[in-house]
């Protein structure tokens, strides 16, 4: 015969032993939907580092949008067509980006030093002084990225 102090210890011993082989189990899952590069030190620097870059390289960009908003788009247009509000009045017509052919050369260095030095006989100024070489950049790819939409 049982005593009365046994049977709340079985239920006991039971609960937690479900409450054990449950955990077990869910840790297994964890474990199985965790990719094993993701456990390795080196490899979790890696990821902190790409997602680090990813996101300085994301800002710059949205930078560029707003720096080319202010400072081209009135010659360039906002979609760089080369047609902006104050291109008529130009006695050279701004470059259309939209069609990938830029004065100075295609290469990006070639697009940066037309955005740093300016372009001789135009009017497209110099930026070198007053803009950080990342926005000179950004506005490098926000340059080219006009003639990458018809890709």
């Amino acid at each position: 015969m049982r005593s009365k102090c046994q049977t709340p210890r079985i239920v006991v011993f039971l609960s937690v032993s479900t409450l054990i082989i449950a955990g077990c189990q869910l840790e297994e899952r964890e474990r199985l939907s965790v990719p094993r590069w993701l456990s390795n030190s080196n490899a979790d620097l890696e990821i902190k580092e790409r997602v680090a870059y990813e996101t300085e390289r994301l800002h710059t960009l949205e930078r560029a949008k707003e720096l080319y908003r202010y400072a081209c788009a009135t010659c360039h247009g906002l979609s760089g067509n080369g047609r902006g509000p104050s291109a008529a009045a130009l006695d050279t017509t701004p470059t259309d980006f939209t069609e990938g052919v830029f004065v100075m050369g295609e290469s990006d260095e070639e697009i940066y030093v037309s955005i740093s030095a300016g372009v001789p006989d135009s009017l497209m100024p110099p930026w070198e002084d007053l803009l950080s070489q990342d926005d000179l950049w950004g506005l490098v790819a926000q340059v080219k990225s006009f003639s990458a939409e018809d890709d």
